[in-house]
């Protein structure tokens, strides 16, 4: 399948989980904020890496599924920004030196189910944080002094519950924006930053 995405163009291979409204809200916002060295997390298609490449932050993208990293890279070049992004296959934050990065954007699984295959994309487990709560508790060491997360939830799996794990880690946390989808379920852009002293 190819996109068009607020000008970049994105294929999305086989076994790779496909831009939607989570996918949205985290490159509206990034294309907004994004500075410095950005590290994007579980990228998928690449396409929230490519939106912060395309504004000249050098981006860092990282998937633990090697179909998703190879579709980054391809349009990672298909975008001609070979030069300000590059992409890893790894798990979550761990292939990273603490205090390396600007900007950590997540758009995780975090539906309360479990799934194997393409539905890892999806799945968090039986109460949807598996993955989340990881990433919450690894991410924060990652960050230079001034540094940002942005961390897509939703309603099916405790928006505040991510709130209040970010302020455990002694970071100010808020929720950026909010966004409701179908009936039963809405979607929100946490914010999580180091306190200044």
């Amino acid at each position: 399948m190819e996109l068009n995405l607020n000008g970049l163009k994105l294929s999305v291979t086989e076994r790779v989980y496909p831009p939607s409204d989570d996918t949205y809200l985290l490159m509206d916002a990034v294309k907004d904020i994004a500075k410095g060295l950005v590290l994007d997390v579980g990228a998928g298609t690449g396409a929230v890496a490519l939106t912060a490449a395309s504004k000249g932050c050098f981006t860092v993208a990282v998937d633990i599924d090697r179909n998703a990293a190879r579709c980054t890279k391809l349009n990672i070049t298909a975008n001609k920004l070979r030069g300000l992004a590059d992409v890893l296959v790894g798990d979550l934050v761990s292939a990273f030196k603490d205090r390396s990065f600007d900007l950590i954007v997540f758009n995780p699984p975090y539906l309360p189910v479990e799934e194997k295959g393409l539905g890892r994309a999806w799945s968090g487990g039986r109460s949807g944080r598996a993955v989340s709560d990881r990433f919450i508790s690894e991410a924060p060491s990652k960050l230079k002094d001034e540094g940002l997360i942005l961390l897509v939830q939703s309603s099916l799996s405790g928006i505040e519950e991510a709130v209040e794990r970010f302020r455990r880690q002694g970071l100010e946390a808020t929720v950026k924006e909010r966004k409701r989808i179908g009936w039963f379920e809405e979607l929100a852009l946490v914010k999580a930053s180091k306190k200044k002293p």
